[in-house]
């Protein structure tokens, strides 16, 4: 029983057997990018990841009226609808970018564990990602329509065009891993 939970929290482990010497050997399968170019893939996930990434934390340090914790017009404003779908875009970009690094601090060809909690992952955790965006982006115009600009019309611009990159890219990373192919091995091959 205890053994069967370690697999379910750790489920790489079941790839991973002892042999008679004590050491540990992996024996599950590999997958291979078709037709190579390993490097050329890292390069345009990292293309579309950091700039996703690098668009949500810009958007986090804005001086943005719809983040911003404070008194305005002699109300205080807490625009939960724009902070809660914020952090949550915020996560789970940090999640495609977790999966991304993932991909580059590995052996060539994956190992079936990797393969499965990154590419086959990616596009979930991209959608996600996406549809958060979208959400802070719905939430900004909420906020403006409620409460306005505050006087800060460039940055306001430059916050929806910020999580209109975050929403974007990461759906373009989804199609370009949806469309590699990767071959299944059983041993590894280089």
């Amino acid at each position: 029983m205890a053994k069967e939970r370690r697999f379910e929290k750790r489920g790489y482990l079941r790839y991973i057997r002892q042999t008679a010497d004590g050491s540990y050997v992996y024996t599950g399968g590999y997958y291979a990018l078709a037709g190579g170019g390993y490097g050329a893939l890292l390069r345009r996930v990292f293309a579309l990841v950091l700039p996703a990434a690098a668009c949500e934390i810009a958007f986090g340090v804005l001086p943005n009226p719809a983040m911003t914790f404070g008194v305005v017009e002699t109300s205080t404003i807490t625009s939960v609808y724009v902070v809660i779908p914020y952090l949550l875009a915020f996560a789970l970009t940090g999640s495609v970018t977790w999966a991304a690094l993932r991909l580059f601090t590995n052996e060539k060809p994956l190992r079936e564990y990797i393969y499965k909690v990154t590419i086959q992952q990616l596009p979930v955790r991209c959608i996600l990602a996406s549809v958060s965006a979208g959400a802070v982006i719905a939430g900004e115009t909420v906020f403006l329509i409620l409460h306005g600009a505050g006087g800060q019309t460039g940055w306001v611009i430059a916050a929806y065009g910020l999580q209109a990159c975050a929403l974007a890219l990461p759906l373009f990373l989804r199609a370009y891993i949806k469309n590699t192919e990767w071959n299944f091995s059983a041993e590894k091959k280089q």
